[in-house]
This record gives structure tokens, sequence and C-alpha cells, in this order.
């Protein structure tokens, strides 16, 4: 299955069952990140891709490909581009 084209702008945000959503202007979104991310608390939020390297930090915007993930409707699928810059 291919990734979808959607594309989530919004800023990184604590979240106590997700560990870290990002927020636009719908509010807070669920995101299911790549395989390998991971989101930590030191004590704000950060991402880190699947090398450790820093994504984003809490409050920072940050752009995520991708769309509806089909294993959980509620939740942003990303599988594109993630970076604080756009793409």
């Amino acid at each position: 299955m291919g990734c979808p084209g959607a594309l989530l702008t919004g800023w990184l945000a604590p979240d106590d069952d997700a560990g870290a959503v990002v927020v636009d202007e719908f509010g807070p979104q669920r995101v299911t990140w790549p395989d390998g991310y991971s989101v930590e608390r030191t004590p704000e939020v950060v991402l880190r891709d699947s090398l450790g390297r820093l994504v984003a930090s809490e409050g920072q915007t940050v752009y995520v490909g991708g769309g509806q993930d089909p294993e959980d409707p509620d939740a942003f699928r990303a599988c594109g581009h993630v970076s604080r810059d756009p793409p």
C-alpha cells in the first residue's frame, strides 16, 4: 500500500495517551508515527526519527505527510515527509 498524499501541518504538543499530537486548526490530531520514530519527554515533548535525530520539539511547527490510518481511523498515519520544514 502506498502513502496517501495528505499533509498535516501544526505544532507538536504533549498528549497523555499518545505521547504527542499535532495541533492544527481543527484541534489535536493523533498521529501514528513511522516505524522507528519515538516521542520523549525531556521534560518537554520531542519527536525523534529512526536514527535518533531530533525532528521537532514541543511547540514547533511540524509538517507530516500521510493520511488516515487504516488500522486506526481516528489517527493520521505518517508515512511521508516528517519535518519542521515544509515539503
